[in-house]
């Protein structure tokens, strides 16, 4: 019986055939736990960014509420703003931002725009931060800053709003006073909640997980009621000019909403800049995050109460 051996050129030509396959397998392995990870993060981050509107739908849809809005309005108009609309804002910011970033910056308008949009964790070696810091104290950035958040989000999104509740009374239904606050409202944690996932999605590509848990908790307790709240208001004052018979302009329905959104968006970029920074950058001190913190709580409780006023004014019941 013939013996049969393996020569070492045969052997190695094995060994080596063998090898990446079992370095495949083996790397396959160590990557599903890591999937699962990254499945259960978005599933996560999904649940708790959608609870807002989960809760708006649980509040519109209680049995001892005796005149509800129409569930399809309210529905397609949270769709609507939350894509076609959504969609729209950015297209038009970027149409409108980048002319103005030429006129003040000139040559480094790309350089500009590019930093603006920088992920705060890409931002690492000295050099990038002292040209950043440099980029910050020029006045023109500051005048940039104050027209974005005055045209671009404060005018752009609230005019949203604005345009929803007047879409949704043309090719809906929209019936009594709680309407005119249901629907707006549900147009803004519409384009909010798209908006907010968006950015947190941002944060979960960089595994910035600490940024992540910011951002979520920033733009979910924070972000959303300053949008419905801009929208009730919105609402309120649509309801007084069209129902009231009040003499009230396109422009003073949305004033306030306008200027306290940029108001809140221009002290953000500006702490922002301040330290350094171009766009938003969260801030770290202690110092830095109280204040942040009581300029957005103060503008938000400043727009609760004109809210408030507003609402027992024309004797609507939420």
């Amino acid at each position: 019986m013939a013996d049969h051996k393996t020569s070492p050129d045969t052997r190695q030509a094995v060994d080596s055939s063998s090898t990446p396959r079992s370095s495949d397998a083996n790397r396959t392995h160590s990557d599903r736990p890591r999937l699962d990870n990254d499945a259960r993060t978005l599933v996560s981050l999904a649940a708790v960014m959608t609870m807002p509107s989960i809760l708006l739908w649980a509040w519109e849809n209680r049995r001892q509420l005796e005149q509800k809005t129409d569930n399809t309005t309210l529905v397609w108009t949270y769709i609507a703003v939350g894509t076609l609309g959504m969609s729209s804002v950015i297209v038009l910011q970027g149409l409108l931002a980048y002319p103005v970033a030429v006129l003040l910056f000139r040559k480094d308008a790309q350089e500009y725009i590019k930093e603006s949009t920088t992920s705060e964790d890409k931002i690492k070696d000295a050099a990038h931060r002292e040209r950043r810091l440099a980029m910050s104290r020029r006045w023109q950035y500051w005048v940039f800053m104050f027209v974005f958040a005055l045209v671009m989000a404060g005018l752009l999104e609230e005019g949203l709003k604005y345009l929803a509740l007047i879409a949704a009374r043309t090719y809906g239904k929209v019936i009594s006073d709680r309407d005119y606050i249901t629907i707006p409202v549900a147009a803004a944690v519409g384009f909010a909640t798209v908006e907010n996932m968006a950015t947190a999605f941002g944060a979960f590509r960089n595994n910035a997980s600490k940024r992540l848990l910011l951002t979520i908790i920033e733009r979910t307790v924070f972000g959303i009621p300053g949008h419905a709240m801009t929208a009730a208001l919105i609402g309120v004052n649509v309801l007084a000019r069209d129902s009231r018979l009040e003499p009230i302009t396109t422009w003073q329905v949305i004033q306030q909403p306008v200027l306290l959104h940029a108001l809140s968006d221009f002290i953000l970029f500006a702490i922002s800049a301040y330290h350094g920074n171009i766009g938003w950058v969260h801030p770290k001190g202690r110092m830095e995050i109280g204040l942040t913190l009581t300029c957005v709580v103060g503008i938000q409780l400043y727009l609760a109460s004109i809210l408030r006023g507003k609402l027992y004014q024309y004797g609507i019941a939420l």
